[in-house]
C-alpha cells in the first residue's frame, strides 16, 4: 500500500520541481523527475519530443511510458532492472545514499515505424525518505552507447566504482570503473570536446599529428563507440573528462 506523503515530503518535493525546471531551461536533453514507488512523473521538460512522442503523451502515462514503449523483449529485463535499483537504494544507509547514481539503457520503438533506438538515462537522487517510501530521482536522457547494452550500472560518485546488475541472469556483478583511458587520451579528449583539431591538438600536446590520430582511435575502441560524437557523450557520462 502507497504512504502517504507529508507537509514536510511535499514542500520538499516543491521546492525539487522549481529546481530542476530551472535547471532544464539550460539543458538540451530531456530533464523529468520520478519517484519508483509511484506511477506519475513529478516534473518533465516541457517541449520534450522523445521517439516521437510529445511532452503530454509521456505525462499521461506515467514514467512507466518508457515500460511500455521499450521492444516487447527488453519489457521483462528493464522492469526487474528498476526494481533491483529499488531494492539497491533500500539497503544503503543515509550516508551513501546520495552517493551513488545509475544509468540504464532503454532500447524504444519510434512512434509509429519500425526503427529502435537506444535512449540511455542518467538517474540520481534528489530526495530519499524511506519513513514514506519516497525514491525520488531526477533523470536526463541521453543517446544510448552499446558498451553499456541492456546492463544497469550503479556508480558511487566518491569512489568511482561500479556495480552492474545483469537483469537477464539476474546478478550484480561488482567492477571497478574499466574504462581506462592514459593521460594522454583524457587530455586529448578534452581537447576534442574543446573543437580543437587533430593539429590544434597535437601543437598544445607537443606530439604528431600521428600521435593523436591514434589517441582517437584508441578511445573509440576502449569506449566501444563508433565515433568520437558518441565517445565524447559516453566520456561525460561517465565523468572521464
Amino acid at each position: 500500500m502507497e504512504k502517504t506523503m507529508n507537509a514536510e515530503n511535499q514542500k520538499t518535493i516543491g521546492i525539487l520541481k522549481n529546481t530542476c525546471k530551472a535547471f532544464s531551461r539550460l539543458s538540451v536533453h530531456p530533464v523529468f523527475i520520478m519517484d519508483l514507488n509511484r506511477d506519475d512523473f513529478i516534473y518533465m521538460s516541457d517541449d520534450i519530443h522523445f521517439a516521437g512522442y510529445s511532452t503530454k503523451e509521456i505525462t499521461e502515462t506515467g514514467w512507466k511510458f518508457f515500460i511500455e514503449i521499450c521492444t516487447p523483449e527488453k519489457r521483462e529485463s528493464l522492469g526487474k532492472a528498476l526494481y533491483a535499483a529499488r531494492n539497491f537504494y533500500i539497503g544503503l544507509t543515509e550516508d551513501k545514499i546520495y552517493d551513488c547514481s545509475m544509468s540504464f539503457n532503454v532500447p524504444v520503438r519510434v512512434k509509429n515505424t519500425n526503427m529502435i533506438i537506444n535512449a540511455n538515462h542518467q538517474c540520481t537522487p534528489l530526495y530519499i525518505d524511506k519513513s514514506t517510501d519516497i525514491y525520488i530521482f531526477m533523470v536526463m536522457i541521453f543517446p544510448g552507447f552499446k558498451t553499456q547494452r541492456q546492463t544497469l550500472i550503479i556508480r558511487d560518485n566518491k569512489s568511482g566504482n561500479c556495480r552492474g546488475y545483469y537483469p537477464e541472469e539476474d546478478v550484480w556483478v561488482g567492477f571497478e570503473n574499466d574504462t581506462e583511458l592514459t593521460g594522454n587520451e583524457k587530455l586529448a579528449l578534452t581537447y576534442i570536446c574543446s573543437g580543437m583539431s587533430s593539429k590544434m591538438i597535437a601543437y598544445t600536446m607537443n606530439k604528431s599529428i600521428d600521435s593523436i590520430n591514434r589517441y582517437r582511435k584508441s578511445i573509440i575502441s576502449k569506449l566501444g563507440v563508433n565515433n568520437m560524437h558518441e565517445a565524447v557523450t559516453v566520456a561525460m557520462l561517465h565523468k572521464l573528462i
